[in-house]
């Protein structure tokens, strides 16, 4: 069990060991404590956002509702022919030169002077900062007048790419109050491959009343306090239980936690919440291990069909209904298929099922879709179970050929690319390695005995393009497809040897009537 680290909200930034696939990987969410944060709600396109207030920012005692106007970087240039009376401004952080300095305060000011009710700053890199109003450089007399609050780089982008071709309007407000639904700024996210998903589950870990020097306590923020919640959860499962493995304890705590979800009732990406909030009254009442407990696919236009096999196992004397529900909802371009989505289960009985995906149309341009699937049981302990999905569409297909002693890893889809990325794990050990190829050399690999995953991205004329594939050296992997299956060559031999035998076994039941 590790935690992810504190290097959110930037995407991907699950570091080692958090990032293998065969660790427990937990994030930080809000714990019931009164905590102040910044809340964006953007209605006309269901998204919420949010940020940090600004320390010495004023403090709304109602929520702000107004029209987005962007104001680039806030100074006097940028807004002298806006009217932003009764508008929310959008801003971009620092200034349009690396060498220009435009304060927090001097935005706040230049905005609220042209009768803005409240600010939104964007931050121009990754990551997220407390920034500060009132320092040793802001004029004497400067004093905050309107709420402002900062945003990442990436939700800013969501902003700005909704006011490209539309009115926007939405609504802001700094609020104190509890916000158990919401996962930690800080908190490390996913993604870190299109194979499987990070972290895998969250717990209380921001505003925790921790020990500290001098028989004291603190209260303390970081994923290593939402950690020891899901050791001890473990704990207690492997006292009820017995012994379980690693695929097991996540059979049983993904599909009992809880799915955080905004105000629009949307869950949050399983990037940031994996399986969910750790519930521990559930967990123990879970009758069932379902693995895997998160479901990760990746299709192309020459990969459209991918099977998984899900496995649920009774963990109680009583006997089990259990419903699959099969109506998985992804849109017209993919359909969810189920050889099997009502079981019963007895005597701790396991039993697997199919969940078969195929693309139905071509895809245009590389993006993931997110689900849950539901599972229904008739126990008197818990009855509903969840299990995250993504599917990542790739608009780039890989193709495997064996040469002598290593294997040549290609894409099918683009013709020319600058570089294209390949990274590389293997399932026994963890070993990850990467490599960058420029156009033209060729992409070749010497891979030791075991099952790989392999994430590729290719850039080409300032976009990025996406393929994957799952790939085992004792098997081999016919052109751009994703089934393995045994080489032709031992196919033949195989039945020809069965063929031998065959053969051999009838002549010696004739030698044996003749001599009789």
């Amino acid at each position: 069990v590790a935690a992810v680290g504190n290097s959110g909200p930037i995407s991907g930034s699950i570091g080692d060991p958090g990032r293998y696939e065969d660790v427990i990987s937990v994030g930080s969410q809000y714990n019931a404590r009164n905590s102040t944060l910044g809340v964006v709600r953007l209605p006309d396109i269901h998204e919420e956002i949010f940020g940090l207030p600004m320390r010495d920012s004023v403090l709304s005692k109602t929520p702000l509702t107004g029209e987005f106007v962007f104001v680039n970087y806030a100074r006097l240039q940028d807004v002298s022919d806006l009217d932003l009376n009764g508008k929310i401004a959008i801003a971009l952080r620092r200034g349009a030169e690396p060498n220009e300095i435009v304060y927090f305060s001097t935005k706040e000011a230049t905005v609220s002077s042209k009768g803005a009710l409240g600010l939104i700053i964007i931050n121009t890199i990754p990551g997220i900062v407390h920034g500060q109003l009132i320092h040793p450089n802001s004029p004497p007399e400067y004093k905050p007048t309107i709420p402002t609050i900062l945003i990442t780089q990436e939700d800013g982008q969501i902003i700005l790419d909704a006011l490209q071709n539309r009115q926007l309007l939405g609504t802001v407000d700094i609020k104190t109050g509890l916000f158990t639904n919401l996962i930690s700024l800080f908190s490390s996210r996913g993604p870190i491959s299109s194979f499987y998903i990070k972290p895998d589950i969250i717990a209380p870990g921001e505003n925790i009343n921790s020990t500290w020097l001098q028989n004291s306590f603190m209260i303390q923020n970081g994923t290593s306090f939402a950690t020891p919640h899901v050791t001890a959860a473990i704990a207690l499962l492997l006292e009820l239980h017995g012994p379980l493995s690693k695929d097991e304890i996540l059979g049983i705590l993904g599909p009992s936690s809880t799915t955080l979800t905004n105000s629009f009732d949307q869950p949050w990406s399983v990037n940031i919440q994996g399986s969910g909030s750790l519930n521990l009254q559930t967990a123990l009442q879970n009758p069932v291990i379902i693995s895997p407990s998160k479901l990760s696919f990746n299709l192309a236009n020459q990969n459209k069909e991918y099977t998984k096999i899900i496995k649920i196992k009774s963990i109680v004397d009583e006997p089990l209904d259990i419903f699959i529900d099969d109506n998985v909802s992804l849109g017209s371009n993919v359909d969810f298929m189920f050889n099997l989505s009502h079981i019963n289960l007895t005597n701790k009985q396991e039993i697997a099922i199919e969940l078969h995906v195929k693309l139905n149309n071509e895809i245009i341009e590389p993006h993931s879709f997110e689900t849950r699937l539901i599972i229904i049981t008739n126990s008197t302990k818990l009855m509903k179970l969840t299990i995250p999905i993504i599917v990542h569409f790739n608009d780039i297909s890989i193709n495997i050929t064996k040469l002598d002693d290593n294997y040549e890893i290609t894409q099918h889809g683009i013709d020319n690319y600058d570089e294209i990325f390949y990274q590389i794990y293997r399932l026994e050990d963890g070993h990850t390695f990467d490599k960058t190829f420029s156009y033209g050399e060729p992409t070749i690999f010497t891979l030791e005995q075991g099952h790989y995953l392999i994430d590729v991205i290719i850039s080409h004329n300032n976009t990025l393009s996406y393929g994957g594939i799952e790939f085992d050296t004792s098997q081999h992997v016919n052109p751009i497809t994703t089934d393995l299956q045994q080489p032709l060559d031992s196919v033949m031999f195989r039945n020809l040897m069965i063929l031998a035998l065959i053969s051999s076994l009838i002549f010696l039941f004739i030698l044996i009537l003749i001599k009789k």
